[in-house]
């Protein structure tokens, strides 16, 4: 599960403001708000699943909780393929 503090720290690693990253993803920016968590209701599940995908085409790589914690980290590599 992707979680807003992901989602957030995502957005920072790749240095993007809320806008772009909101049209990146195509959603609102009211809904990236709600996706990390500043704003309620929370966002659809769709719409986490668009963020993450953008994020991910711009080379952030989602950890999954494996006893460790969540997180992400940038694939270096992997930008631009």
């Amino acid at each position: 599960m992707t979680t807003s503090a992901q989602l957030r720290a995502a957005r920072s690693l790749l240095g993007i403001a809320q806008p772009t990253a909101a049209n990146a993803a195509g959603v609102s920016v009211s809904t990236l708000k709600r996706a990390e968590g500043s704003i309620h209701p929370p966002a659809s599940a769709e719409a986490v699943a668009a963020l993450r995908r953008a994020y991910e085409e711009a080379g952030v790589v989602f950890l999954d909780d494996e006893g460790q914690g969540s997180g992400i980290r940038l694939d270096v590599q992997g930008v631009g393929k």
